[in-house]
């Protein structure tokens, strides 16, 4: 690519992450084992593996994942109250990175966890069971907040940003999707993904040009075939985890969910995800304005570090100067947050004027 293609449209990259969504009230990673707890009480069949799997390595008893469950009902209502001593409740990050580093290695916990699966029990087989729980569970909680009704930061963020912009977010929650697609409706190719890939439930006269929606880590309003790779993409509604309605694929297959969990042991082999990955590369390489919104740019975060890196090669190759960054983020660690950015983007500012909603407040500016 060379100078004069990647000067040929001017845009602004918008990077989103999980502190633009708590705007929102939607939950933050440390805060998702609450809603595993929550499923699990709620959900005590079908969960019940992972039950057993919790209190096995982690010692959870019942009134742990009660106090949990509490927990999550209150965030739901908005209640900001001190939730309970659940130190016995473990991270999800660490849940899952545990489970994958075993499942990698095809090793397993030894024969005291027995999920009542004879076929595979006692194996690095029932890991990947368990582990398809916790993203269940995680799905399941989730979908209570499919409906914020005070989504109000989303929506008015997305009344400011141009056809020409584009939004990357590692989220998986739906608030940008259903604000998007409200405005510009949406097609299948605004995803950064093409090939097997269908639209349901999105506004049937889309405008001629949108901003696109890249989900690097996935997302709650997708459904994915792992026989015949179909991406079903519904902007609208929550449908990851859902197993009695439309759980089928053509093809007869099951669908599953596609969202990258928080764990140490990321993968994106996902031929929708290399793709989205892709797109999100050469997006960043044409932009010469990177804004990143509520993202920490956290040390372990190695995929997004290079992904910024490539993008920043391919434009100093190009010939064009390195991205104007601005961090938009709250006032805690904003110091901690501005020194990982200088080193990467020795020319990163931190958004001086407030947070999130203030710059929407102050129309992006």
């Amino acid at each position: 690519m060379n100078k004069q293609q990647l000067r040929d449209i001017y845009n602004r990259v918008f990077f989103i992450g999980a502190g633009a969504s708590k705007q929102d009230r939607f939950p933050l990673t440390n805060e998702l084992k609450y809603g595993v707890a929550w499923a699990v009480c709620k959900e005590e069949a079908r969960l019940q593996p992972l039950k057993k799997h919790l209190r096995y390595l982690y010692n959870v008893q019942e009134n742990t994942l009660k106090a949990g469950k509490a927990f999550w009902d209150r965030k739901l209502l908005a209640d900001n109250s001190q939730q309970d001593d659940l130190g016995k409740l473990p991270d999800v990050t660490d849940l899952l990175s545990t489970l994958d580093w075993m499942i990698r290695e095809e090793s397993s916990f030894g024969p005291g966890l027995n999920t009542g699966k004879s076929e595979v029990s006692k194996s690095a087989i029932e890991l990947a069971y368990i582990r398809d729980l916790i993203v269940q569970a995680l799905c399941y909680s989730l979908g209570l907040y499919m409906e914020l009704k005070d989504a109000s930061t989303s929506c008015n963020f997305i009344e400011h940003v141009k056809p020409n912009d584009s939004i990357i977010t590692t989220n998986w929650d739906l608030l940008l999707d259903a604000a998007r697609d409200t405005k510009f409706g949406s097609k299948p190719e605004d995803y950064g993904t093409t090939g097997n890939v269908v639209l349901e439930g999105s506004t049937i006269h889309p405008c001629k040009k949108r901003p696109k929606l890249l989900k690097l880590h996935g997302s709650l309003s997708w459904r994915y075939c792992p026989r015949c790779q179909r991406l079903v993409i519904d902007p609208l509604h929550h449908v990851a985890g859902e197993r009695e309605q439309n759980a089928t694929c053509l093809c007869n297959c099951e669908y599953s969910e596609l969202i990258v969990t928080p764990s140490f042991v990321r993968e994106y082999r996902n031929v929708h995800l290399l793709t989205i990955w892709r797109e999100a590369l050469m997006t960043l390489a044409r932009s010469p304005e990177w804004v990143f919104i509520g993202y920490s740019l956290p040390p372990d975060d190695i995929g997004i570090r290079t992904l910024l890196l490539k993008a920043r090669c391919i434009r100093k190759d190009a010939g064009l100067k390195d991205p104007v960054v601005t961090i938009v983020t709250g006032s805690n660690r904003r110091e901690e947050t501005i020194k990982r950015y200088n080193g990467v983007f020795t020319n990163a500012k931190l958004y001086e004027k407030g947070d999130f909603g203030t710059f929407v407040s102050n129309g992006l500016l």
